[in-house]
């Protein structure tokens, strides 16, 4: 009994994770149709005119601070606020950079931000023993591929976005308990999102200018919102320079709703960020 039990419990799991892949998938499939249809009008006006096409990179620094809230049935089982210099105590290995391929009709955009940290706490309280030892090792990358379209005179207006979204999270916790036993839990999950959105900015006067982005999103995470504020200046003989500073904020809510449990997951990411940024 116990033996087709388990069986009956692994199929469950088995259509579960299949169910999750398939929508994954076609959610992701969507989303880069939509990315390549623009890429197909912006490439037939333009096929002729190569030089029409500019680039940029930027790499950048975001010093977020990030809170995460978990609950599981409506109960409270994780409220964690790490700020930005825990993080940077923590951080194992980190990168961020973002790409443009523009004319003065539109473009697309690649943008990439992975963080991998490390930390080991002593805790007591909230049903944890006085004298638990926690380790976590946390991966959170975000990576989007997006395009967008200048419905207004190009350096001026704004900017329509669109694309897809991944946020890939691996998670591994480990407690320690005062009597020598331990246990352990492993979070390893991928989710896409399609989103659209939409960047403004114009010149300040003289080399400086501003932009504004900001961008809804859902999909395999519930909902999830992006905003983006900043200040740049550019240099060089031909302004092939900048500079950015600002502000960004993100917001992530999942849900996963099981036959007995149901998990909700807040994660908020906000700080300055600075960038620096080579046009060609």
């Amino acid at each position: 009994m116990e033996s087709q039990e388990e069986d009956s419990r692994l199929v469950t799991a088995h259509r579960m994770a299949r169910s999750i892949s398939m929508r994954t998938g076609w959610l992701a499939r969507q989303a880069f149709a939509v990315v390549l249809t623009a890429a197909a009008l912006l490439a037939v006006p333009t096929a002729a005119k190569a030089d029409d096409w500019k680039f940029s990179v930027t790499p950048y620094f975001w010093a977020s601070d990030i809170k995460l809230d978990a609950k599981v049935n409506g109960n409270t089982v994780l409220a964690a606020d790490v700020d930005v210099s825990d993080l940077i105590d923590k951080l194992d290995i980190g990168f961020a950079a973002h790409v443009e391929a523009y004319t003065d009709k539109g473009g697309f955009f690649l943008d990439g931000n992975y963080n991998s940290l490390t930390s080991k706490d002593e805790r007591s309280g909230g049903g944890l023993l006085s004298g638990t030892k926690i380790h976590t090792d946390l991966s959170i990358g975000t990576y989007e591929l997006g395009a967008f379209y200048h419905p207004t005179k190009p350096g001026t207006g704004f900017d329509v976005l669109f694309g897809v979204r991944l946020l890939d999270v691996n998670e591994d916790i480990k407690f320690e308990l005062p009597n020598g036993d331990s246990t352990r839990s492993e979070t390893q999950k991928t989710y896409t999102d399609a989103f659209v959105g939409i960047r403004a900015g114009g010149p300040l006067g003289g080399p400086w200018d501003l932009m504004v982005r900001g961008d809804v999103g859902t999909g395999d995470t519930d909902f999830t919102w992006n905003a983006l504020g900043t200040i740049g200046f550019t240099f060089g003989s031909k302004s092939q320079f900048g500079a950015r500073f600002g502000w960004k904020e993100t917001s992530i809510h999942l849900k996963d709703t099981g036959t007995e449990t149901t998990t909700e997951s807040d994660i908020v990411l906000k700080g300055p960020i600075v960038g620096f940024t080579i046009a060609f």
